[in-house]
């Protein structure tokens, strides 16, 4: 039963694991604008970032000097998890 039927938290959980050898951030992207917002502190290498989203948000993952750039598609639905794993 979708969590919206059982009245759970409508949210999807989403984790970020740096698996490059430098830290990055991730950056939220507005649906309406595509203005991408900082949501994390600086991710080291092996370190996890959680994020409390919904089903459809774009996050971007960059390396500290910007030459990286990877986008995530939340595709979990709501009271689901999904985990994304940052690499070349």
């Amino acid at each position: 039963i979708p969590a919206l039927m059982k009245g759970e938290q409508l949210y999807t959980s989403v984790s970020f694991v740096n698996a490059l050898e430098g830290a990055i951030l991730i950056h939220w992207m507005h649906p309406d604008t595509n203005e991408e917002v900082v949501v994390s502190d600086l991710i080291h290498p092996g370190s996890v970032e959680v994020q409390q989203t919904h089903p459809g948000h774009i996050f971007v993952a960059y390396d500290a000097e910007r030459k990286i750039r990877k986008e995530f598609v939340v595709g979990a639905g709501y009271g689901e998890e999904q985990q994304f794993r940052v690499e070349l």
